[in-house]
């Protein structure tokens, strides 16, 4: 009677199994870093494929497991894994992890109204780690070899992590003091107009930054090329530390500031706050006390990244955004709103109303059919332009939103609506990730920002700027020049005096923004809270 051996068959079948674990630790361990790192996701996938060459070259050489360890092994690399988790999960939701908002948010306990309805994306992260060092357990107790390589990933994934960069940049940075936002943050003060007061039409334009008017990307830009031959273009405008994504640019270019995060409460969650930026000197309150009628037109609902409690509570009359449009007048919808042709045909309505007026009046229009990834043209782009099919999605969408904005200044023009009025052209922010970041990223990337003005001035002025200063160069164009020079963080371009990116450098500002406190306490009316408030300057 023949025999089995049942060693040699338990073997047999034991074999694949750790090339089944190798797969689930690396999709895991690469599905955590590509969250909290934001990578390139074809990146990731090249990465998790050398590793997991790497280790099933490691195991090749010793296919047999040996005697298990009776002993449970915890990983070293389990508490990094966890705290990457945390990471990415705040990554995911939050846009971001920084230790500093984290710290802030436990020091003020800070009420957060959304989460429960995030607690489900912490516990699938949290189900990733837990994947990656049961894996790591499971080869470990089986192969000596993993313990030694689990524990040099334990360094490396402590030396990514957020906390020691936070470490670094409190006690080792040497530019951790180099700024201080305190100090530079200046309440906006403005002097007595001498002349009557303008109009101001502000024409936010989604993602369309100065960087589409290159060569290489054919005629996308060419009507805003057109547009900037009959006004003031102003160039070298940067993106700094959270003043990138639509909120952000919002807030910076209308209050001097970047976005500060109320603790974890950041980018577009904003929505569940109850107040929005309290103690912030913005334009439109600044204009609605000097008799302007203010109203706000955007695509997009108003409660998207708290939208519309911010311009409500800084001064603005009216707010339209896709939920206060009637169904009837919003013709066909797309992913992220009504389209910008729609968009313009209502503003051009509001232009009409305001311009009928007595009072001055500041519209802000915001676009948003250069929205990431892919664009979102209108329906009428298609008509607009030869091979329009053919075109790419992203180069379309800048090419019609640039000819839609161009023809809603001629015809607003003809109609007389913007008799003595300063029009404002400008991005929210750089492009995010589309099909023509790579060529973006070929060239110094820079914010679009266009002046139109009533006494038909044009030119050019490159100065190294920020969304920031775009608040006092408003206000100087406006002849409300603030009474100190600068107003918030901003200095305006249009002057000689020295930016805050001339005066410190990105990397400077950037870190000052990155670990501040005091000024977003103030401006978030925690100041009572802390000592460190009572330097905020009256």
């Amino acid at each position: 009677m023949t025999r089995f051996n049942t060693a040699s068959i338990g073997q047999k079948l034991k074999a694949p199994i750790w090339i089944l674990i190798l797969i689930l630790m690396t999709a895991a361990a690469t599905h955590l870093l590509r969250s909290a790192l934001k990578a390139n996701e074809n990146i990731a996938i090249m990465v998790a494929v050398i590793c997991f060459t790497i280790f099933v070259i490691f195991r090749l050489g010793n296919l047999k497991f040996g005697t298990v360890r009776t002993r449970r092994y915890l990983p070293l690399s389990a508490i990094p894994f966890l705290l990457l988790a945390i990471w990415a999960a705040n990554a995911r939701l939050f846009g971001k992890f920084d230790v500093s908002a984290v710290l802030f948010h436990l020091d003020h306990n800070i009420a957060y109204d959304g989460v429960r309805d995030d607690i489900i994306e912490f516990i699938a992260y949290l189900v990733f780690a837990l994947i990656c060092i049961a894996c790591i357990s499971y080869l470990a107790r089986r192969d000596r070899r993993m313990v030694w390589l689990e524990r040099i990933c334990a360094v490396g994934l402590l030396l990514v992590n957020p906390i020691t960069a936070y470490a670094y940049d409190r006690l080792l940075n040497p530019q951790r003091n180099a700024v201080s936002l305190v100090a530079a943050y200046q309440p906006t003060e403005i002097t007595a107009p001498q002349a009557p007061p303008k109009n101001l039409l502000i024409i936010y334009l989604e993602s369309m930054e100065a960087t589409y008017a290159k060569p290489v990307f054919g005629e996308a830009f060419a009507d805003l090329n057109a547009l900037s031959s009959e006004g003031l273009r102003i160039n070298g405008v940067a993106q700094v530390q959270d003043t990138a994504w639509t909120m952000a640019g919002l807030v910076a270019s209308q209050c001097g500031i970047p976005l500060l995060s109320y603790g974890l409460i950041m980018k577009n969650r904003m929505k569940n706050i109850e107040t929005f930026l309290p103690n912030a000197d913005c334009l439109g309150s600044q204009l609605a006390a000097r008799g302007y009628q203010t109203s706000f037109y955007g695509g997009a609902r108003l409660n998207f990244a708290g939208k519309g409690k911010f311009l409500t509570s800084h001064g603005y009359q009216r707010t339209v955004g896709l939920d206060e449009i009637p169904e009837e007048q919003r013709g066909e919808v797309g992913e992220w709103g009504i389209y910008d042709d729609r968009l313009f045909e209502l503003a051009l309505k509001e232009l009409e109303t305001l311009s009928g007026n007595e009072a001055p009046y500041l519209l802000s229009v915001l676009t948003l059919g250069a929205h990431f990834p892919v664009g979102y043209p209108a329906p009428v782009c298609y008509d607009m332009f030869d091979g329009a099919e053919e075109m790419d999605g992203s180069l379309l969408s800048v090419a019609c939103t640039a000819r839609l904005t161009r023809e809603f200044l001629r015809e607003a023009k003809t109609r007389g609506y913007l008799g003595d009025t300063v029009v404002v052209l400008l991005s929210d922010h750089l492009s995010h990730k589309n099909s023509q970041t790579r060529r973006l990223n070929q060239f110094k990337r820079e914010n679009f920002v266009l002046i139109l003005r009533p006494d038909g001035e044009t030119g050019e002025i490159t100065k190294r700027g920020s969304m920031m200063d775009v608040y006092p160069t408003i206000l100087e164009s406006l002849g409300l020049s603030p009474k100190n020079g600068p107003a918030g963080l901003g200095v305006s371009l249009l002057g000689t005096a020295p930016t805050r990116l001339e005066q410190y450098g990105q990397k400077a500002l950037d870190l000052a923004i990155r670990s501040d406190k005091a000024l977003r306490e103030h401006l978030w009316d925690l100041k009572a809270q802390t000592q460190e408030s009572r330097e905020i300057p009256r």
